[in-house]
């Protein structure tokens, strides 16, 4: 079972159970198109929890989890990680992909590698890769069609036009 991690349970909301999520990515719809997530706090083991209910607040969701009806049962699971099992998350079209899919992803430019994606950076207007450089730099490069070729997650790899899109 592989899984992503969406974000992290900041408080609870109200009286009855429910969680406040914080999103890594805050348009994501992830916990709209699942069954289930697994929550664990530090080095726990993960267990899972079906998703009675999810909707937006904020910057985040509130999250409402079968078998946890009360304020206290939501306290005690504040500050856990929000994961989901990756093959849960609807197929998508060939040429579709996650954001969280990109990450691992070689970065190549017209004279060779770039670096890794370690990471996706949501913006309003645009959402940007940040690349981890073989001499310890973090590039970050808007996912425009402008600077970007092609993105293969079968094949591990982001391919760009050019590096002028790159942000140093």
């Amino acid at each position: 079972m592989k899984t992503i991690e969406l974000g992290f349970v900041t408080r609870p909301h109200g009286v009855r159970g429910e969680l406040k999520v914080k999103l890594h990515f805050e348009q994501s719809n992830a916990l709209f198109e699942v069954p289930r997530v697994w929550l664990a706090q530090g080095d726990e083991v993960p267990k899972p929890y079906a998703i009675a209910g999810v909707r937006r607040a904020g910057k985040g969701c509130l999250l409402a989890l079968a078998g946890v009806a009360t304020r206290d049962a939501a306290e005690a699971l504040q500050g856990a990680c929000v994961r989901i099992e990756r093959d849960e998350l609807p197929a998508l079209a060939t040429d579709e992909y996650y954001l969280v899919d990109v990450v691992g992803c070689e970065v190549l430019g017209p004279a060779g590698s770039v670096g890794v994606v370690h990471a996706v950076e949501a913006h309003p207007t645009v959402d940007s890769l940040l690349i981890a450089t073989p001499e310890g730099r973090t590039l970050a490069q808007p996912l425009d069609d402008a600077w970007i070729e092609s993105v293969s997650i079968a094949e591990r790899r982001v391919v760009l036009r050019s590096l002028d899109g790159l942000i140093d």
